[in-house]
């Protein structure tokens, strides 16, 4: 059988639309399962257990994971890793503003719920997510943050979360928990009965070689000016026993029981301001 040229021109263009079809077809059935994904279950998080885990909702962003808890209308807790390669691309200016978690369709708090003294804490902070305006962006849902004193969020906390930025670029990566701690007793406030922390912690683990390091911290979410960080350091055993939580339950026993129940200070640097420099230079490049 001969073909003319207009007639293969036209069987070309026929198939060139079917393949299309199929594609867009795939395409958006694959955008539906990732969205779905976006809400896991439990079993598919094992970083964490709780002990309470019907409680709990577990929603994975695109660079971190929380775990919300809509009765207390705060996250509890969240997990991310920070690596040096992501640390020095962090050259964007912070911006954004808080809004409504689109993954959740869970009671959540809105801009009502936040008035002085009390400031929108990041659990996940802006800055080591600067690295792009998607991961930038996504630290700005009221899942991700809590009602924190001024005096905590823009001081010491602050502080802190410079800290865990530089230590992530000493020793390659760091594996961060951060969350709250609350009881029933625990006040609440706005229009959508936010709780308030009593405590806020935070959980570092990294390797040096092959051996694993921690340090944590529980600070007091009071309306006070806080002290030097090394006297809120804790052990990670005393945070899981304040929580209920099993933090890096994904590890061997033994192996947790190395780095959860002691820390080391002199294993972490403590100056702040280690590389303000070496990022000043970096954004001042053209």
């Amino acid at each position: 059988m001969i073909f003319s040229c207009l007639e293969i021109k036209y069987l070309y263009l026929r198939m060139l639309q079917k393949f299309k079809i199929i594609f867009l077809i795939c395409f958006s059935f694959c955008q539906s399962i990732f969205a779905q994904d976006s809400i896991v279950s439990d079993n598919h998080f094992q970083k964490i257990k709780v002990q309470d885990s019907s409680s709990q909702t577990i929603i994975s962003h695109s660079y971190y994971t929380i775990g919300y808890f809509e009765k207390y209308r705060i996250p509890l807790w969240t997990y991310y890793t920070s690596t040096k390669e992501t640390m020095l691309q962090c050259l964007l200016d912070r911006k954004g503003s808080f809004r409504a978690d689109p993954l959740s369709n869970l009671i959540q708090a809105n801009k009502d719920d936040y008035e002085m003294p009390f400031e929108k804490g990041h659990l996940v902070p802006c800055e080591p997510m600067t690295f792009s305006e998607k991961a930038m962006k996504e630290t700005f849902y009221y899942t991700n943050c809590v009602p924190q004193y001024e005096k905590v969020n823009s001081g010491r906390w602050r502080t802190l979360e410079k800290l865990v930025n530089n230590w992530a670029i000493d020793l390659l990566e760091v594996m961060v928990f951060t969350g709250n701690v609350v009881d029933e007793n625990s006040q609440r406030r706005g229009p959508h009965n936010v709780t308030i922390p009593v405590y806020c912690f935070k959980i570092i683990l990294a390797y040096k070689g092959a051996n694993a390091q921690a340090i944590a911290f529980m600070v007091p979410n009071k309306d006070n000016k806080l002290i030097a960080l090394e006297n809120y350091m804790v052990s990670i055993d005393k945070i899981e026993e304040m929580t209920g939580f099993d933090f890096f339950a994904d590890f061997p026993l033994e192996e947790q029981a190395k780095f959860e129940s002691t820390c080391d200070t002199k294993q972490w640097d403590w100056r702040v301001g280690k590389y303000d420099k070496l990022f000043k230079a970096l954004k001042a490049q053209p």
